[in-house]
């Protein structure tokens, strides 16, 4: 898809798109462009696939902004309207989905929840204090380096005691007859010049050899030693979101129970999880309810460090993730005798000085659980006598909104 069309200046600084041929423009007939209202540029264009298509538009080809909101694919032609004057621009393009091509020189078994075994990187990378040169692809949306990960209902990813980059940690299946394997490429694709790993679950199902509904995300690491050695840009890239949970972890049809989660972790104090994770529906491209666009926390929607919709960039320098909080929800607790309320004791901060909010929400419990305020790190909780209740503490940052982590806490 060629990236924009030229719309020529006219008169007192309107915009209006000349009758150029094709010669002129040489782009594709995607995305046309009208002045239908003086003033007011109308582009038009047929999404005709599932994937997020946001418009954007420039002034110089140098600098782009965007233009409304993420239209999804239908099929179906799609308009929109840039305006006035103060706000037409001269050249427009399309950017459909996040995914990068390419990545798929290697493949795995059709599986459910097994891993690779050891596979280079390409180059070394520096995380969490430790240099790692190889790492397991593991089917269920994540890679890990000091063990192979099978485990498909994934856990707040702090508590899991070891590192893990995790794009989309859910219950993937590759067995049934529509999904495609995951794929994957080291020391062959590079990304505007630097060498880059990748891995691809693109169209892949979810437990039990389910493919009526097909999740498109990847995984990319691109070397960046020419800002230090160890350093790298990292990127989950995500075309289409259609189902979250397994249906052995708590869903019905891919919805509910024990959502996805996606983020990054050195599995003790630092965390990066993206806003929304493991909550349920919302990372959704559309509500399964209503069928309305999750546009404002639909995963293919948002962005991070990236004008690209469905695109999540994390600098990795030093061994550090720019932006990974520290989030503590305190010991395990044992209630007193004839005692069903105790205080707690969480933490959390911003390595890098900026504020966090703080949320306290119940993961497990065996009857009504009331806070004398969720929105607070010491809180007094009044939890059932009976059972085990766990409770989990989730920081986000208020300068980057789109970064979370989350740790729990047991009470008995």
């Amino acid at each position: 898809m060629s990236p924009a069309f030229l719309i020529k200046s006219v008169g007192l600084g309107l915009l209006a798109v000349a009758r150029l041929s094709s010669a002129e423009l040489a782009v594709t007939s995607d995305l046309t462009v009208d002045m239908r209202v003086p003033g007011e540029v109308n582009l038009a264009w047929t999404a005709a696939n599932l994937r997020p298509y946001q418009l954007e538009g420039s002034m110089d080809l140098l600098t782009w902004a965007k233009v409304g909101v993420p239209v999804v694919g239908s099929g179906a032609p799609v308009s929109m309207v840039d305006g006035p004057v103060s706000a037409a621009r001269k050249f427009y393009r399309l950017r459909v989905g996040a995914v990068r091509p390419g990545f798929d020189q290697y493949s795995t078994q059709r599986n459910d929840d097994e891993s690779s075994g050891l596979v280079p990187i390409g180059f070394p990378i520096s995380l969490f204090g430790r240099t790692e040169t190889h790492c397991y692809i593991n089917n269920n949306g994540n890679i890990t380096f000091d063990r192979q990960l099978i485990d498909w209902t994934p856990n707040p990813l702090q508590n899991l005691g070891f590192t893990i980059i995790a794009p989309f940690w859910a219950d993937v299946d590759t067995r049934p007859a529509r999904s495609d394997v995951v794929r994957y490429s080291y020391s062959s694709e590079t990304v505007d010049g630097h060498p880059a790993f990748g891995v691809n679950w693109m169209n892949v199902g979810y437990y039990s050899s389910r493919d009526d509904k097909l999740n498109s995300f990847q995984l990319i690491l691109i070397e960046r030693s020419d800002t230090g050695a160890g350093n790298y840009d990292m990127e989950f890239n995500y075309n289409q979101v259609l189902w979250e949970t397994g249906d052995v972890s708590g869903g019905v049809n891919g919805y509910g129970g024990s959502p996805s989660r996606s983020g990054l972790t050195n599995g003790i104090d630092r965390t990066v999880e993206l806003a929304g994770s493991s909550s349920p529906t919302i990372q959704l491209d559309a509500n399964p309810a209503t069928g309305q666009p999750n546009l404002l926390t639909g995963l293919i929607y948002r962005s991070r460090n990236s004008n690209i919709p469905g695109r999540y960039m994390f600098q990795v320098r030093g061994g550090s993730v720019l932006g990974a909080l520290a989030v503590n929800a305190g010991p395990n607790q044992t209630l007193g005798p004839g005692s069903n309320s105790v205080a707690l004791d969480g933490s959390a901060s911003d390595p890098d000085g900026g504020a966090v909010t703080v949320r306290w929400s119940v993961r497990k419990a065996s009857g009504v659980v009331t806070f004398s305020d969720p929105d607070i790190l010491n809180p007094t909780v009044t939890v059932p006598t009976v059972g085990v209740t766990e409770l989990m503490l989730t920081a986000t940052s208020v300068s980057d909104p789109n970064v979370s982590a989350s740790d729990i806490v047991q009470i008995k």
